[in-house]
């Protein structure tokens, strides 16, 4: 192709409306932010939760609902029951290719019948 042709279609291309990667590049640079932002809240949660372990500020009863709203989702959930009682097993865990400044074990949180009974750290 001739440099008429280039220029030529490069005009066409920024005529028409047709993104060059500006809204691309702006789109990853929003994910990438995001990413960021939840990784945070991951991080400053798993410290809260490892804080209330450490000073026995946990407690046993607490309701699950109430455990998710403070320390968020856990990263896994283990489940198993019976026609008298629901157990559960939540992990939370930081490892550190995810937050990179923090290498530390997972918590363990114990659940029956949506009511915390037990953790192991």
């Amino acid at each position: 192709m001739t440099f008429q042709k280039h220029l030529s279609w490069f005009l066409i291309v920024l005529l028409s409306g047709f993104p060059l990667g500006c809204s691309t590049l702006k789109n990853h640079q929003i994910k990438k932010q995001t990413k960021q932002s939840e990784i945070n809240l991951k991080k400053n949660n798993f410290l809260a939760l490892k804080q209330a372990v450490s000073t026995r500020t946990l407690r046993n009863g607490a309701l699950s609902e109430d455990l998710k709203t403070k320390y968020g989702p856990p990263d896994n959930i283990f489940y198993s029951g019976s026609g008298l009682s629901s157990f559960q097993v939540w992990t939370y865990n930081i490892k550190k290719d995810k937050l990179a400044d923090t290498t530390t074990a997972p918590i363990l949180l114990y659940l029956e019948n949506d009511k915390l009974v037990n953790w192991k750290y």
